[in-house]
């Protein structure tokens, strides 16, 4: 399809697409830009790969990443971990981060799931599935009184399976919702209505342990509190800009002493929605956008050279 009609430029959308688009180039000329979502060769995989799977991978990625004309990554540890594995400039940072538009608080989520008024709506946004933290967030519910937990999002049916077995042997059936998925233009307007956010992502690699979820960016946006993993980027955006706090993934009982902390005290929790409402000016895709259009500029500009 790439050599079917030229273009000025080829964006290869992570690592199994840039192949083509180097190919492509060789064809037509042009440019190429290699926009890595996320660590390619550190990506999680139920089959972990072997050693000659990654060494060939990364022999590629060598190759051609240093062959691209820009580079781009959805967060900043990842881009500093590309800079000193391949040796290449920094790739621009872009975060993959929703609209920037006010949304009224609702009670979307009470209604249609009948929570009661008294519980707080801890809410999950995103795939429901493997390596998300989504058991150890289950079993914080033991810990906390007057929570109940919405997963928003689609879940495979096997995974799915085995978390509604978890969730009944806990005892937790009537504290644990599954809704969606709904469309992405509405996450956020349905985010608005639960009380905070959480992001449970296990450090199940580089990949994971270095990411910059969209899924922390719509909470933001929907004005929550949030509640995420101790990895350097979360940690950055939700402790750097005083919009909740984050916890070790990998236990029950820190997750609910991070949710306790956000909900706990409503003069400290009514300042961290106002501090992600701020923070919602920031992370958005209008500034994001910028610098995607930045690059591209300046892409044209060294063809007109």
């Amino acid at each position: 399809l790439a050599r079917q009609e030229p273009a000025d430029i080829f964006h290869a959308h992570d690592l199994n697409t840039l192949p083509v688009a180097w190919l492509a180039r060789r064809f037509w000329g042009g440019k190429v830009v290699y926009d890595s979502h996320e660590l390619w060769l550190d990506r999680t995989r139920l089959r972990k790969r072997s050693k000659l799977n990654r060494f060939l991978v990364q022999r590629i990625e060598s190759f051609l990443i240093r062959r691209t004309d820009a580079n781009i990554m959805a967060g900043a540890s990842g881009g500093k971990e590309l800079t000193k594995r391949y040796h290449i400039v920094a790739p621009t940072v872009i975060l993959n981060a929703p609209s920037h538009n006010l949304v009224e608080r609702s009670n979307l989520l009470r209604d249609e799931l009948r929570i009661p008024e008294e519980e707080r709506i801890v809410l999950y946004v995103g795939r429901i599935t493997y390596y998300r933290g989504l058991e150890e967030l289950v079993q914080s519910l033991q810990y906390l009184d007057r929570s109940s937990l919405v997963l928003m999002g689609y879940a495979p049916p096997d995974y799915g399976a085995g978390l509604r077995r978890l969730i009944e042997d806990e005892g937790l059936i009537n504290r644990v919702h599954f809704f969606g998925p709904v469309p992405p233009d509405e996450v956020v307007r349905y985010a608005a209505s639960a009380d905070m956010g959480v992001a449970p992502i296990k450090n199940a690699g580089l990949s994971y342990y270095y990411c910059s979820p969209n899924k922390v960016f719509e909470c933001i946006a929907a004005g929550l509190p949030v509640a995420a993993s101790n990895f350097p980027d979360l940690k950055q955006i939700v402790e750097g800009h005083k919009l909740g706090v984050t916890f070790d993934p990998a236990s029950p009982r820190d997750i609910a002493r991070a949710i306790d902390y956000v909900l706990s005290d409503k003069d400290r929790y009514e300042e961290m929605r106002r501090n992600a409402l701020e923070a919602a000016k920031i992370f958005n895709w209008e500034n994001e956008s910028r610098k995607l259009l930045a690059l591209y500029e300046g892409l044209g500009d060294k063809s007109d050279d």
